[in-house]
């Protein structure tokens, strides 16, 4: 660690350098021109928050700016579940609603305190809101949508039969609470405060790339280690509690609550608060908050136009901000800075039919590199305590989709530190093979072992803590997070530190995060990314996408690496960067399985060759001797000559 400090030390004028800095110290960058991730707007919520109220000391004032606050609360929460996790819930309201009769009824039956009935609202709404997302395990997004609108309906139905509790249709009376208005707007302030705190912490923590992971696909994120399903949970947990929380302190503002205040439009109204504050932007929910709640209210001469006003704004948004009101001023905010999102890739990255590279790739390369690209893969160990993975072995795999066979019979083994050729015309298996070794395809018969443990049915995130990282044909980035977040992600296995801890900043996970936070930036120095480290990935060119897409893998601490054409729309320069970083990593002990079309490159560089066809291994051996097979030979149609 005092190499890496010693050397991105900072110095006038080197933003590299500054931005290294920053991450050993466990800062991660901010993305460039986000406008979103400035202390300006934090700093602008909180005195909005004390001067709107204070500007007038009236009770409406008092009760329009609580229940701001009120559906804020409720959107911040649904902005995990929908903005980033995308997951479309139409019984959102319902969890508020079983919030507000929870609190109401501990209340008025239970001669409880308002804090205690606070408390317990939380916690039913957590619960609540995981048994509402179960089916999502199962479902299609929008077959999850249908769930959870059927949801509401049941809790309105549970309302009305529980009339002895509930009120029924007359509604529960009698919520009182010795606070006044003001002190219990104050309430709410401090409720947003703590869950946007709670939110922020989640976004920039393993738990909130592994959720835009899955979002964005799943696979960049199940082979870096990410489990779907407890994920899911937490988030649910999370999103619920908020509407929990928030529908206590609606009972308390409202004091009498009714089912016909929580109806499916009312859910609906979530969405559209999400959709028009900018989804999966952090200030989307106060932004849509107010322009969707306060503004009728404020305007209550056109009551009546209410929801034609709702439904032309919903139609300008679609049309003219698809990205929200956030997303517009992002976009306003770039154009202010005279950049636009093409330029964000940062100074001197090229096309991508150019390199993409500085100079400094030529010292990437150098031993001195090598070495230090060796030292950060080192810690990955096999099972029994060595750092040799031992033999992968692959033996008698079929694969079949219907009456298709994609593999027949296909073994082969990988001893440790080599490096490996998978060839083969388009077609003949190749991908269909690293997604076995990776759990992502089950085989129809034969297994996998990995230093003698069966891999055959283990699922594809813990193969990741097992020492097996992979590439994809095309790269499989979260393209709206910065290149760091994106190596980030290749460490979400290394952290041991629970999701509690993660997510209050407690016990190992501060340290744990400032510790990967400097490895994941020493990676992109060592492959020559470190000045794009706050970059968004997507608008890298694509030739770095590739070097950022290994970085990631790297992460990881593969002891077996599998890269599927990694070559493929690199340049002449960026395929000589390529090569030497491939030579490093089999220098550095780590097992290499190389799938590519480039057959030149594969003759000069792998010790081994193995070619598919149709599902099949032609033959298999040392690449002199293989490209010379009279079948190999037949499978390219003479490319080979």
């Amino acid at each position: 660690m005092s190499e890496l400090m010693e050397r991105i030390r900072p110095t006038k004028g080197d933003k590299a350098s500054r931005s290294a800095a920053r991450l050993a110290s466990g800062r991660p960058p901010r993305l460039r021109d986000s406008l979103q991730r400035t202390w300006f707007w934090w700093a602008l919520l909180v005195a909005a928050g004390v001067v709107f109220p204070v500007l007038s000391d009236s009770t409406y004032i008092y009760f329009l700016a609580g229940g701001i606050g009120v559906y804020c609360l409720v959107g911040v929460g649904m902005n995990l579940l929908y903005g980033l996790g995308g997951q479309v819930s139409l019984g959102q309201g319902a969890i508020v609603a079983v919030g507000s009769y929870t609190a109401g009824i501990a209340l008025v039956h239970g001669e409880l305190d308002m804090w205690t009935a606070l408390v317990i609202a939380t916690v039913v709404g957590a619960v609540t809101g995981i048994l509402m997302g179960l089916p999502s395990l199962r479902l299609s997004t929008w077959y999850f949508a249908l769930t959870t609108l059927a949801f509401g309906e049941l809790v309105l139905g549970l309302v009305e039969y529980f009339s002895e509790y509930t009120g029924g249709t007359n509604g529960l009376v009698g919520i009182f609470v010795d606070l006044t208005s003001g002190e219990l707007y104050w309430v709410i302030v401090a409720a947003n405060v703590v869950g946007l705190a709670l939110y922020f912490t989640f976004v920039n923590s393993r738990l909130g790339r592994g959720l835009i992971a899955i979002k964005e696909g799943g696979e960049a994120g199940t082979v870096s280690g990410v489990r779907t399903i407890s994920i899911k949970v937490i988030v649910f947990a999370i999103s619920g509690a908020y509407a929990g929380a928030a529908g206590a302190l609606f009972a308390y503002e409202q004091q009498v609550i009714a089912p016909d205040q929580f109806t499916t439009n009312f859910s609906i109204f979530f969405i559209v608060i999400i959709v028009a504050g900018g989804y999966g932007r952090w200030l989307g929910p106060v932004i849509g908050a107010l322009a969707f709640f306060a503004v009728p209210e404020l305007l209550t001469d056109l009551n009546e136009w209410r929801m034609v006003i709702y439904g032309a704004a919903l139609l300008l948004f679609m049309a003219f901000a698809p990205n929200g009101i956030m997303g517009a001023l992002e976009a306003l905010w770039a154009r202010v800075r005279g950049r636009t999102p093409k330029d964000a890739a940062g100074p001197g990255s090229r096309s991508s039919g150019e390199a993409g590279y500085d100079e400094d790739l030529e010292v990437s390369a150098s031993a001195a590199k090598a070495e230090r690209l060796a030292s950060l893969l080192r810690s990955a160990e096999a099972p029994d305590g060595s750092t040799d993975i031992g033999r992968l072995t692959v033996d008698d795999v079929a694969v079949s989709f219907g009456g298709v066979k994609a593999l027949q019979g296909v073994s082969m083994t990988l001893d440790s530190g080599k490096i490996y050729g998978l060839v083969g015309p388009n077609g003949s298996g190749k991908t269909t093979l690293l997604n076995v070794i990776t759990g992502i395809y089950k085989p129809s018969t034969g297994s996998v072992h990995l230093h003698g443990e069966l891999l055959t049915g283990v699922a594809p995130s813990k193969l990741a803590a097992l020492g097996i990282a992979r590439t994809f044909q095309t790269p499989r980035l979260l393209k709206d997070l910065s290149v760091w977040e994106n190596v980030m992600l290749g460490g979400y296995t290394a952290e041991k530190s629970s999701s509690l801890e993660v997510l209050l900043r407690i016990g190992r996970a501060r340290k744990e995060s400032r510790r990967l936070g400097a490895r994941a930036y020493e990676l992109l120095d060592v492959l020559g990314l470190a000045e794009h480290a706050g970059t968004r990935a997507g608008d890298l060119p694509h030739g770095l996408q590739r070097m950022l897409e290994i970085a990631r893998a790297l992460m990881v601490q593969p002891r077996l690496l599998l890269l599927d054409e990694p070559a493929a729309g690199l340049s002449a320069d960026e395929l000589q960067v390529l090569d030497q970083l491939v030579r490093n990593l089999g220098g550095g002990g780590v097992t290499v399985l190389l799938v590519e079309h480039h057959i030149g490159w594969v003759r000069e560089l792998c010790e081994h060759v193995t070619v598919l066809d149709q599902g099949k291994v032609v033959t298999a051996g040392d690449p002199e001797t293989v490209f010379v097979d009279p079948r190999v030979r037949e499978t390219y149609l003479g490319v080979l000559g």
